[in-house]
């Protein structure tokens, strides 16, 4: 767990020297579910809280999933990288960004 957090946390670091964001194409190449995860929770926190300072509105149901029954971040993951991931290169977090802002049932 401790070599998972020391590369994620290299990878963050990296991309906030490089002014570069992490993309779609960076989470879709880790064979890591744990780094994956931390990476999506990372881009999902930024687009939350972006969205809101947008809207001016609260996220109360951050999570989604295409069938019934409550979202997850697992399924909501997997919805960004499969939906909403245009290209290798889109940014991460810009992804779950367009999705916070194309519905409204994310919102209060």
């Amino acid at each position: 767990m401790k070599s998972l957090t020391v590369i994620v946390f290299a990878i963050l670091s990296f991309c906030a020297e490089s002014s570069e964001v992490i993309t779609c194409g960076d989470v879709l190449g880790l064979k890591d579910g744990e780094a994956k995860q931390l990476l999506h929770q990372a881009a999902q926190q930024r687009a939350q809280r972006e969205a809101e300072n947008f809207t001016e509105k609260k996220i109360i149901k951050p999570y989604f999933t295409a069938g019934s029954g409550p979202g997850s971040p697992e399924s909501m993951a997997a919805l960004v990288e499969i939906y909403w991931c245009e290209s290798s290169s889109t940014p991460l977090h810009s992804a779950y960004y367009r999705l916070y802002t194309t519905s409204k049932s994310f919102y209060q």
